[in-house]
C-alpha cells in the first residue's frame, strides 16, 4: 500500500516539473501523516491492518484483547527503529515491534482459544488434543 502511495507521489512530483516546488513537499508531508495513521488506527480500531485482516490475522496484547491506541502507536514507533525489518530472522519469528510492545499477531480463528486459555480453560492444540494426551502436538 505504501509502495503504491510512494509511486503516486513520485509520479506527481515528476509531473510537477520543478523539484523545488512546495506542492511536492506537501505530498510527502501527506504521506508521512497517512502512514502512521494507517497503522495506528487500523490496528487499534479494526484489530489489524487490511493485509492482516485479509490474511485472517489479528493483533492482540498480552490479555488477548485488541490493542489499545497507545499500544498501536508504540508498535508503529518501534517499526521506525533501524533494521527492525530484520528482527524477523530470529527464532521465534517475532518482530521487535511485537516483542517490545508485548503484542502478538495470531490467526483470528485461534483468538477464542487463546482467550479461553488465559481464563484457565483447557488448552487444545490445533488437532483438538489436550496437553496430557499421549498424542499431543507440541507445535500449537
Amino acid at each position: 500500500l505504501f509502495f503504491l502511495m510512494a509511486l503516486v507521489v513520485g509520479a506527481l512530483s515528476e509531473l510537477s516539473g520543478d523539484p523545488y516546488d512546495e506542492g511536492e513537499g506537501a505530498l510527502f508531508g501527506l504521506v508521512y501523516l497517512v502512514w502512521p495513521a494507517y497503522y495506528i488506527l487500523t490496528e487499534a480500531f479494526m484489530g489489524g491492518t487490511f493485509s492482516k485482516l485479509i490474511m485472517g490475522n489479528v493483533v492482540i496484547n498480552e490479555q488477548a484483547e485488541r490493542v489499545t491506541f497507545g499500544e498501536a502507536a508504540l508498535r508503529f514507533i518501534i517499526r521506525l527503529v533501524p533494521f527492525e525489518a530484520f528482527s524477523f530472522l530470529g527464532t521465534p519469528c517475532r518482530g521487535w515491534h511485537d516483542k517490545w510492545s508485548n503484542t502478538y499477531v495470531i490467526p483470528k480463528k485461534r483468538l477464542e482459544e487463546v482467550q479461553g486459555y488465559l481464563k484457565g480453560d483447557e488448552w487444545l492444540d490445533s488437532f483438538g488434543n489436550k496437553p496430557d494426551d499421549d498424542n499431543f502436538e507440541t507445535t500449537v
